[in-house]
Order: C-alpha cells, then sequence, then structure tokens
C-alpha cells in the first residue's frame, strides 16, 4: 500500500457484422445431452446488461433478419379524436394534479391536428414536435406528463388473428454468441435444479423459468422479449405480472389501474388486456403468484431501475415480501437458480457482509462520485437531466445514490455495479464501496456475467461467461478523502479483473479471495508481444490491458481525475484467450485534479 502515498507525494499536479453464430442450433442440441458431471450448477447468474439479442425489434442483432414476419418490430402511436380525449380526461388532469390542463392543452391540440391520425414512431411523434416549434416543450415534460401522453396514444398493433403482436426473437441468428453462452448458463443451472428435484437424468428434464420484468417502468412491455428467449432453449417460461404495482395492490385489487398510473404506467389495459387480466387474477389471489415461484427452477430478472424491481419484492414497510422470501429459501436449498441482466443484476446485492449492511447503487455518474460522495436516498428521476421536474431537488442528475438497505440479498459479499468497464465506472465503484463500508465490490462488464455457487459453509465460487469481464474492488487496505467542493480527493485500493473462464474463490474463514486464470499456455512476454490485442471500451480496461504485465506506473486522466497503477510482488498478470488482461492484488489511485 505504500505506492498509494507515493503516489500521491509525486502527483501533486496533472501527469499524463461480423460472424454468423455458427452453430446456431448448438444450444438446443446441448441440452439434450449434458449430464451434470459436465455442466456446473450457479446458484446466481449476474449479468452485466447489453445482452444483445437478435428480435424483430433488434434485427441489427441478426445474421438473419427475414425471420420475423409477424413480430413486432417498433412501439408506434396514433391520436384519434378518442385518444385524445381520454388523456386530457385521465388521472393526470384531476383535481388533486399538479398540471394544469390549461397549460398543455393548446400543445396537444396542435400535435393532434399535425400528425391527423397518421401511425408514427417515437422519433417521428418527437420531429412532429420540433415541426411546431415545441421541442424544448417536448425534452421538458414532467415525467407524469411525458409517459401519460405517450401510453394513452400508443397504437395497438393486432394480426389477422385477433392477437396482439409480439416481440419475437431466435437465438439461433444472433451475431453475439457471447450473448447466448449467458442465457446457456442460466439455463443449464436451472435444468441442473429441475433435474435434482424431480430426482431424474439431466436430459430427461425440461426446466420451468420465471421471468420477472419488475424493473421497467411498463413490465407489461417486455414479458414478450423474455418469455421468448428462453423458450428458444425449449424451456417452460411462465412471466409473472411481479411489479411494484402489484405489491402496493395487494388487499386493494380493485385500485389497480390507478396505483399502476401512480407507478406511471397508464393505459396499459387496451394495449396488454391479457397480461393486465392476469395481473389483477394473481392479486386478488396472491397464492397463485407463490405457487409459480415455488415451481420455478430458475427465476430472471430484467434490466431498468433496481429501485422498481426491490420495491416490487418488499412490503410497504420495506421488509421482505413473501415472494423475495420464498426466493430466498429457494435459493438457499440450492432449488432455484436466480439471473438478471444489468438492473436485475444490481438488485441482488444485499444482506450482511462482516456485521455490515450491504447497500444497493441506484444512481450514479463517475464524473461526480469522487466529487459529491454517494447519498442514501432515491435516485432522482432517469429524465432528470431532460425535464425541470428536479431542479428544486439537493440531488445533481448524475448524483451516486444507493438505497442503505440493500436489494435481494442472495449476494451478500459486497455491491454489484454493471455496464461496467464500456461506461468508466471504476471511480464510482471505489467511491461507494469506501463510503458504504464494504470491502469488496464487483462490476460486471456488458454482454458478460459473473457466475455465483453459494457454499453452506459461507465460501463464494466464481466463474465469469461472456465477451469481456468483471472488475474487483478491494477496500480491506484501502484508504481515501472525499469532501465536496475541495480539489484534492482522493480513493485507494486493490483491483482484479476476471475475463471469461477465469475462476474465483472467496474463502470465508481466510476472508480472501483467490484468483485462477484461464490463460494461454506460452509466457506472458511471449503473449504481450503478439500482435492485434483487442480494442476495448472503457479507458481503465484498455490501458492496463494494452500495458499488461508492464511493473511501472501506468497512469492516464479521465474528465478531472487522474489514474494510476503499479504492480507489486503480489499482482499476478495472465493474458485470456481472446488477449484481454486479467490480473489481481494491482494497487490503484484515483484522486482528482
Amino acid at each position: 500500500m505504500m505506492f498509494f502515498v507515493k503516489f500521491l507525494e509525486r502527483n501533486k499536479s496533472n501527469f499524463l457484422n461480423v460472424f454468423v453464430y455458427l452453430f446456431s442450433f448448438y444450444f438446443m442440441v446441448l441440452s439434450g445431452f449434458l449430464s451434470a458431471k459436465e455442466t456446473r450448477e450457479f446458484d446466481l447468474v449476474l449479468a452485466g446488461g447489453s445482452l444483445k439479442t437478435c428480435s424483430s425489434m433488434s434485427v441489427k442483432n441478426c445474421s438473419k433478419t427475414n425471420s420475423f414476419s409477424d413480430g413486432l418490430s417498433s412501439i408506434q402511436y396514433r391520436i384519434t379524436s378518442e385518444k385524445r380525449d381520454a388523456f386530457f380526461n385521465s388521472e393526470i388532469f384531476s383535481p388533486n394534479s399538479k398540471l394544469v390542463l390549461d397549460d398543455v392543452h393548446s400543445v396537444f391540440l396542435n400535435i393532434y391536428n399535425k400528425l391527423d391520425g397518421a401511425v408514427v414512431s417515437k422519433s417521428q411523434l418527437r420531429d412532429a414536435f420540433a415541426d411546431i416549434d415545441q421541442l424544448d416543450f417536448y425534452k421538458s415534460m414532467s415525467d407524469e406528463l411525458y409517459f401519460a401522453f405517450h401510453d394513452y396514444i400508443e397504437f395497438p398493433q393486432i394480426l389477422a388473428d385477433g392477437n396482439r403482436k409480439q416481440e419475437h426473437t431466435n437465438l439461433a441468428f444472433n451475431k453475439n454468441s457471447h450473448a447466448v453462452d449467458v442465457y446457456q448458463a442460466f439455463y443449464n443451472s436451472a435444468q441442473i435444479k429441475a433435474a435434482r428435484k424431480q430426482q431424474a437424468n439431466i436430459s430427461e428434464v425440461t426446466p420451468h423459468i420465471v421471468v420477472v420484468t419488475a424493473s421497467s417502468r411498463d413490465p407489461f412491455e417486455s414479458a414478450d422479449f423474455y418469455q421468448s428467449v428462453f423458450q428458444f432453449f425449449k424451456a417452460k417460461v411462465t412471466w409473472l405480472p411481479l411489479d411494484m404495482t402489484y405489491q402496493q395492490a395487494k388487499g386493494q385489487c380493485q385500485r389497480l389501474q390507478q396505483i399502476r398510473a401512480n407507478n406511471l404506467s397508464f393505459n396499459r389495459d387496451v394495449i396488454y388486456p391479457k397480461r393486465v387480466a392476469q395481473q389483477k387474477a394473481m392479486c386478488e389471489q396472491p397464492e397463485r403468484m407463490l405457487e409459480a415461484i415455488k415451481s420455478a427452477d430458475g427465476i430472471f430478472f430484467n434490466g431498468g431501475d433496481q429501485s422498481r424491481t426491490i420495491a416490487a419484492l418488499t412490503d410497504k414497510n420495506g421488509q421482505p415480501a413473501e415472494e423475495l422470501i420464498v426466493i430466498r429459501n429457494m435459493v438457499e436449498n440450492k432449488q432455484l437458480v436466480v439471473g438478471g441482466t444489468s438492473a436485475g443484476t444490481a438488485v441482488q446485492a444485499g444482506g450482511f457482509y462482516k456485521g455490515k449492511p450491504v447497500p444497493m447503487i441506484s444512481n450514479g455518474d463517475p464524473k461526480l462520485a469522487l466529487v459529491r460522495g454517494a447519498f442514501a436516498t432515491k435516485p432522482p428521476s432517469a429524465r432528470c437531466s431532460k425535464s425541470k421536474t428536479c431542479q428544486s431537488s439537493e440531488l445533481k442528475p448524475g448524483d451516486l445514490t444507493y438505497r442503505a438497505e440493500g436489494g435481494t440479498g442472495l449476494f451478500e459479499l459486497g455491491l454489484l455495479d454493471t455496464h461496467f468497464s464500456e461506461r468508466d465506472r471504476e471511480s464510482r465503484l471505489a467511491v461507494f464501496s469506501y463510503m458504504s463500508g464494504q470491502r469488496f465490490a464487483f462490476g460486471v462488464d456488458e454482454t458478460s456475467a459473473l457466475l455465483v455457487n453459494k457454499q453452506t459453509n459461507g465460501d463464494y465460487h466464481f466463474e465469469v461467461v461472456g465477451q469481456n469481464g468483471v472488475f474487483v474492488v478491494d477496500m480491506k487496505q484501502g484508504q481515501g478523502k472525499i469532501v465536496e467542493a475541495e480539489s484534492n480527493n482522493y480513493i485507494a485500493g486493490l483491483s482484479h479483473f476476471l475475463n471469461q473462464g477465469d475462476k474465483a474463490i472467496y474463502r470465508a474463514e481466510l476472508d480472501q479471495l483467490l484468483f485462477t486464470f484461464n490463460s494461454r499456455s506460452e509466457s506472458l512476454s511471449k503473449r504481450m508481444s503478439a500482435k492485434g490485442v483487442v480494442e476495448l471500451d472503457g479507458k481503465w480496461r484498455a490501458v492496463v490491458g494494452n500495458k499488461c504485465g508492464k511493473r511501472e506506473v501506468i497512469g492516464w486522466q479521465n474528465w478531472q481525475q487522474t489514474f494510476a497503477v503499479q504492480a507489486d510482488d503480489k499482482t499476478q498478470f495472465a493474458r485470456s484467450p481472446n488477449k484481454q488482461c486479467s490480473y489481481s492484488n494491482l494497487p490503484f489511485v484515483i484522486k482528482t485534479n
């Protein structure tokens, strides 16, 4: 740790489509023949987001684009006189509302006249506001007005048979095979859980996978996508309407629509009548929700806003709801694998590590973290920087916020963050770890996942799968000073980085992480001289990756911060088969300029 002190002393000023997925039907064949010995079981599959998936709404992710003849390709909008009147008579303009109808009436009437009943995309709708010189008005709408307007004029897309058009996926034509690997890892563990419960050979069972889309403002919208993803593996898939509205409506199911509107989701019964009816039925018979969870072998949480997901799993007092208690018990008894992506990963942090509660991150721009610190409060609106709704708040749009009580508590070893290297989130994770008193913090890169097997003795077994990797902050001997408005804030600690195939074990008895790298057989110096080092998103990952194995100080600037790392005698380096840099025990310092 002397590196930290030396660095700070001498740095008082600034210093320095690719490939078609060749084995399209590999997963379907594999799922029928893998044995439990060949497939490792995990309790958590924590993806970092951006699982680029071939779908009717994202054909850019497909190697073949003509396979979605009847799939939903975009959300569309149309303003009719009926929709106009329904919007003007909606709950957001109630006598108790802060919105004044006269202030917005003329603008929306002009949009109605401008579009003249045309069916348009979201970008075309935005352009219509620009055409009448109301683009600033469009951007500055409150969340309530913005979402209500879009929801009320959404155009129902119906097939010839009368059914709603749905988003379809096809992993057989996925351009990015790594995203499929993450889904596959989750499916494989669910299949193992199913085989154990049924006391059957793994090739003989069909796992039941439950999908929860509570992270979305409109949980109904993304349900089709996740159902389609896991149906590709021939699993039995059930979408559950377990969201914050469902949880808040318990005992008052007749108010579901009103409560849904309070949560900024409007008029959904017009677009998703069957799903809305399913939520009402389960609200009236909540034992059905519990039965569905108990019958599951895997449960997958979507991306979006983790604050919404934890609200779906806790009661009005913030205590674990029945659904979360069942999930925790099933994971503890090796009956259920929990997967998630982005917010669905971040929400899993919680519980206690060494007697300290593990919080859940909810927002934060790494540019501000080292300047303003972290705040144990609700995050600002995702549209805060565009709308005027947050100007009276003491928070800035990019402030680092967290839920002190944590998330689900399924991952107790430390903090969880996502979209990691790609968004340069190392400084915010280090600050969050330091200010919340946590030793470990894990940042999962996009199109990658941290696979977790929890042991009864408190040990954790880890493995990484996917295109990129997992960054780990270790603050056991960390140091820091973060005082708002001061220019010499800093944070220092140890960092580790695991790439695809790398493994780690946390030994509870030793309170230590041990690493096994999936490196090539040739020497590090030979690997370092190989041409074609992979270009990577994220400055930390790129700079350290291109100097993998170097022992001198490696420094760089990002925003108004100075970053530096320097290997010592405990640092280990390795190159993964795809030439990315893995390492352990690499000291770092980040300081404001």
